[in-house]
């Protein structure tokens, strides 16, 4: 196999015909990433990070690495998109991301012009009415 790259990385990358990811053979972090040793820097450090870097495709300050393959274990820079940390989670699915994506409530109203509350989620202003109307006579 020639990727073009330094023979340690290669020698645990194994190609995924089908969906063009790479696979990498070698440690994985508790989180399911693709991990390698860096022996200049001293430290454990992203796979892809490294083979990112290595083919020119250097992440820009202020964004990180995206799988758009949304396999963790890839390290083929071609699926690697440079995003936002914000864009990265709310792709993800994380309950955040999950909530994020809603457009109505467990009761069928849009959540298009929903209340934003103190601790970040959202509440339907059609279920937030009728609370107050059930509170208000009694009957909460």
């Amino acid at each position: 196999m020639t990727l073009g790259l330094p023979e340690y990385l290669e020698s645990k990358i194994s190609p995924e015909p089908m969906s063009g990811c790479w696979l990498w053979t070698g440690a994985l972090n508790e989180n399911g990433y693709a991990v390698v040793w860096d022996k200049t820097q001293k430290r454990m450090r992203g796979a892809y990070n490294v083979v990112c870097e290595t083919v020119g495709k250097l992440c820009p300050e202020g964004l990180e690495p995206d799988h758009t393959c949304r396999l963790r274990c890839c390290v083929n820079y071609e699926h690697v998109e440079h995003v936002t940390h914000q864009t990265n989670m709310l792709r993800g699915t994380s309950f955040s991301a999950l909530n994020a994506v809603k457009t109505h409530c467990k009761h069928g109203h849009s959540l298009a012009d929903a209340y934003m509350q103190k601790n970040g989620s959202r509440q339907c202003r059609t279920c937030h009415k009728a609370r107050v109307k059930k509170y208000a006579k009694g009957k909460l």
